[in-house]
């Protein structure tokens, strides 16, 4: 998880991720009947550009876990 926080605050910037608990947990749950689970890291970008980077670099976790 540290190299995906580290190219996180690469592209975005440390002040725009959060770890905080109060934080991942206000995340961990909508009004979907989809059961509760807790983030590891809360992301905030503020550009459709940064959404995109944060993507890409999901995926390539996702690819690197199969």
């Amino acid at each position: 998880m540290a190299h995906v926080k580290e190219a996180l605050v690469n592209l975005i910037g440390a002040e725009r991720l959060s770890e905080e608990s109060e934080t991942l947990e206000a995340y961990s749950h909508d009004h979907s009947l989809v059961p509760a689970r807790k983030p590891q890291l809360v992301v905030s970008p503020k550009s459709s550009s940064e959404v995109q980077a944060v993507v890409l670099v999901a995926e390539q976790v996702y690819q690197a876990m199969r």
